[in-house]
């Protein structure tokens, strides 16, 4: 056994550092250098339904944001789903129970949701759903 980590191995343990808002912000920065290739890419957006303090959740739930909506929101069809809702999580991220109620539902009114873990993973995910790679699109499944 060795004590070298390869190429992967080792991008996968940077990964695994990183917070739910970094994979988002990176995933962000891949979407905008694609939008030329994708145009429809410029009307995604991310839901922010994290909160620092209860003053901010009292402030947005005014508004109407409610918890557990997926972070990602993909407004056009493809593939035959009516839009595309990704919830990112880091590689021990949990899904919530209102997550898992959201989920639930946006299932049933013909949306793809998935749960993705990678950046890798979300990136090849929306690359599918934009170029209407049906099959692709359709492997992914709604991991837990």
């Amino acid at each position: 056994m060795t004590d070298q980590m390869t190429a992967q191995e080792y991008n996968d343990w940077v990964e695994s550092q990183w917070s739910e808002h970094e994979i988002q912000c990176k995933l962000f920065n891949r979407l905008k250098e694609m939008t030329p290739m994708y145009p429809e890419l410029e009307f995604v957006y991310a839901v922010p339904n994290s909160r620092q303090n209860e003053k901010q959740r009292m402030y947005f739930a005014a508004e109407g944001a409610k918890p557990g909506v997926p972070d990602l929101v993909f407004p056009f069809n493809r593939c035959g789903y009516g839009g595309m809702y990704i919830e990112m999580k880091t590689q021990t991220g949990r899904v919530s129970p209102k997550q898992k109620k959201w989920i639930a539902f946006l299932l049933t009114q013909n949306y793809k949701v998935v749960v993705c873990r990678r950046l890798d993973d979300a990136f090849k995910l929306i690359i599918a759903y934009v170029s209407g790679d049906v099959e692709t699109v359709n492997s992914y499944q709604n991991l837990k």
